[in-house]
């Protein structure tokens, strides 16, 4: 504001402070001093006291310096690095909008998680910056072997256009000698540290990926893995490292998804990923699988819902999102084609008049009549079924008939006739990801996905998803249901077999299926479990069993019949 005496620190005007760290201050400044150029930076001071001290200024001038030459887009941009009037500081990229830490805590407050692809979509986007780092080389060209060491959701910066940054690169090793300096400091950081970590062993880039794992797991259960009552109970905790298996913990995670986020939370850094490339192709290739695509227009949207809003007020309920199944747009909306499969109408008795306004009228005027009562028999035919729009919002509002109820037309009975209004019939539509899937209720099938069902009011509905080489689903629809009901289907968990056969011209069966293969060499991919495989040359045949472990490969050797 005009007249407004701002404080200076060096180039930069101080606008305000950000808060505090166990190094020192930390402020949002502006740097104007060359002509054009106006931008907005943090600035982290280091304390005096910790500045005194030679080994930690010799450790953090030389991490940051490191952290200088990182120039990529999901790591946050240190701008300088030096001193103001004996002052050491870091200028760094301003990101506005939320760090992961209080989008944990605002969904946390509301009794909510993290949306699973919004989930993948920052593990994804933090991957590249670690990958990055992890493999950047010097001048010499050789590696750095930059570990982050404090890749924990405080230092995950989601911007309010839906970009993810890493901040504090080279901070986390400098900033070790605060447990001898500022004992304590380390709350809030065990969490997500390493097994070697906190035992004081050497880290490589492994432990970033360990602590990515604690990260996802928290998103995505709502729960971080290991817990304590104290600072050492936790570190015991991430010593022992026993996490909770995360399809148990949050049954709505799928089995292959919680595979990926245990295997980086090995505790045995040779048992992990063993590079960050390996871990992001492995959500990506999920990500692909489960057809999930979100991208940084996603996450803006999403953090548009969290920013300025209050969390729930304590014992008011919030709605959690149910296991198994997630309610989306109606496919109408997005031009889908959908099929109608209507559940077999009940026999009514017919009505004279077919609007809604006036069964109800009737109805009302048979209960005022004493002793009249409203007759259950069988009509001579049920009423035509008249289409349903396939929305959750379609029930009667009262206030919308209050008119026809009082002003009826000269013409209208006397006294009601038997009726019975047509019960109210709620038409969901069902959805697979991938599409195709076969519906049964019970031993009928009702169709394929995208299906349209319709629920008859006060039943409920079982219906089972199955898809060749996926794990079956079963959904319950009542007349409370969404207007659409997406479930998404995991791949049964698969392995390989390989075997040679003899003679090359034989035939090849698997489960009574013909193989196709250009030689007498087989590696074929096949879901876990029991499988049987018959090799036919003439007359002479051969019949095997075998099993398939998940990402295992089974060797059967030279086979003949």
């Amino acid at each position: 504001m005009p007249g407004e005496n701002r404080q200076t620190f060096g180039r930069y005007e101080v606008i305000r402070p950000l808060g505090a760290g166990g190094m020192g201050e930390i402020l949002l400044a502006r740097q104007s001093d060359l002509p054009g150029l106006e931008r907005y930076v943090v600035l982290k001071k280091v304390l005096p006291h910790l500045a005194a001290d030679p080994e930690f200024l010799s450790r953090f001038l030389d991490e940051t310096r490191v952290s200088l030459s990182l120039n990529h887009g999901n790591i946050v941009q240190v701008y300088e690095v030096g001193q103001v009037e004996g002052q050491y500081f870091m200028a760094m990229e301003y990101v506005e909008g939320m760090d992961l830490r209080e989008v944990l805590q605002v969904l946390k407050a509301r009794g909510q998680r993290v949306p699973e692809p919004i989930a993948l979509y920052i593990l994804n986007e933090v991957a590249k910056g670690l990958a990055y780092a992890h493999e950047r080389k010097g001048n010499d060209g050789q590696p750095l072997w930059i570990v982050h060491r404090d890749v924990s959701p405080a230092n995950l910066l989601l911007s309010a256009d839906g970009q993810v940054k890493v901040t504090d690169f080279g901070v986390a090793k400098a900033a070790s000698r605060l447990s001898v300096s500022l004992p304590g400091k380390l709350v809030g950081k065990v969490y997500y540290m390493s097994p070697e970590q906190v035992s004081g062993g050497l880290c490589d880039h492994r432990s970033d990926i360990f602590s990515l794992g604690v990260v996802a797991f928290e998103m995505l259960a709502g729960r971080r893995p290991f817990e304590g009552d104290s600072e050492v109970a936790v570190i015991e905790s991430v010593r022992r490292c026993e996490p909770p298996d995360l399809a148990e913990a949050a049954p709505w995670v799928s089995p292959s998804l919680a595979a990926i986020i245990a295997r980086a939370l090995a505790r045995d850094p040779n048992d992990r990923y063993q590079d960050m490339h390996e871990f992001q192709q492995a959500i990506n290739a999920y990500m692909l699988q489960a057809h999930t695509l979100v991208s940084a227009r996603g996450l803006a949207e999403f953090l548009a819902t969290l920013q300025g809003q209050q969390a729930s007020p304590k014992g008011q309920e919030a709605a959690k999102e149910p296991p198994l199944v997630m309610p989306e747009a109606h496919p109408a909306e997005a031009g889908q084609r959908t099929k109608t499969v209507t559940a077999p109408p009940q026999p009514v008795r017919a009505a004279r008049k077919s609007r809604l306004g006036w069964w109800v009228a009737g109805a009302v005027l048979a209960l005022a009549v004493a002793g009249f009562a409203i007759g259950l028999a069988h009509g001579p035919e049920p009423l035509p079924e008249v289409p349903v729009p396939a929305t959750a919002t379609d029930i009667f509002d009262a206030s919308e008939e209050t008119a026809d109820l009082l002003t009826a037309p000269d013409d209208a009975p006397a006294v009601a006739q038997e009726v019975q209004v047509e019960p109210r019939r709620h038409v969901v539509s069902v959805r697979s990801i991938p599409d195709g899937a076969e519906v049964f209720h019970g031993e009928r099938r009702l169709g394929t996905t995208p299906l349209e069902v319709t629920v008859p009011a006060g039943s409920s509905m079982k219906l089972q998803i199955r898809l060749d080489s996926y794990i079956p689903r079963t959904v319950v629809l009542s007349d409370k249901s969404s207007g659409t009901i997406t479930t998404r289907l995991d791949r049964q968990p698969t392995g390989h077999v390989r075997f040679r056969f003899f003679p090359a011209n034989a035939t090849v069966f698997i489960d009574d299926r013909p193989v196709q293969t250009r030689t007498n060499v087989v590696r074929l991919e096949l879901p876990e479990g029991e499988h049987v495989l018959r090799i036919q040359a003439g007359d002479r045949s051969r019949v095997e069993r075998f099993r398939v472990q998940a990402l295992e490969t089974t060797e059967l050797g030279s086979l003949e019949p």
